[in-house]
Formats: structure tokens, C-alpha cells, sequence
């Protein structure tokens, strides 16, 4: 005789496209606070060379991200007001 117990377990809750939508805001808002932080990691470390290696690389990661943050935030924004939804905290 064998006994065998399934467990389900979930780790996480079922996400609606809001929330899905919300979790890519934040994680594109602290994806940019990041490569701020390692940019001037970079350019303190080459004791305030802006040509210094990895300068550049850092530089065109931020002006990669600043565009796709500003308008996927503005957007979110005038869909969050039109349908009664809460902004995620971007902190």
C-alpha cells in the first residue's frame, strides 16, 4: 500500500496585467537608479574622468532607459487615471 500526498503550493498570487505591468515599471525604475549608481561608481573611480573606461557604456545604458521609463511611466500614469487604478510606488 503506498500513500502519496500532493501538495500544491504557490509562491506567488495569480498577477492581472496591471500588476504584471505595474512589477515592469518598478523593476525598469530601480533597473535605472542602479546604472546611475554604477555610473558614478565608474566615474569616482576614475577620479572624475568622463572618458575613463566603462564611462561610456554606462552613459548609453542610462540614455537607453531614461526614454522607455519616461514613456512607459506616462503612459501607465493616464491609464491608472482613467480607470481608477493605484500608481506603484517607484522609490
Amino acid at each position: 500500500m503506498t500513500t502519496e500526498t500532493k501538495t500544491d503550493t504557490a509562491t506567488t498570487a495569480p498577477q492581472d496585467t496591471w500588476e504584471r505591468a505595474s512589477a515592469i515599471l518598478v523593476a525598469l525604475h530601480q533597473t535605472h537608479l542602479k546604472a546611475q549608481t554604477e555610473y558614478q561608481q565608474i566615474v569616482e573611480a576614475a577620479q572624475g574622468n568622463p572618458f575613463a573606461r566603462g564611462t561610456s557604456a554606462a552613459g548609453h545604458l542610462i540614455q537607453t532607459l531614461n526614454p522607455a521609463l519616461r514613456l512607459l511611466e506616462a503612459d501607465m500614469r493616464d491609464h491608472a487615471r482613467a480607470n481608477g487604478l493605484e500608481m506603484p510606488k517607484l522609490e
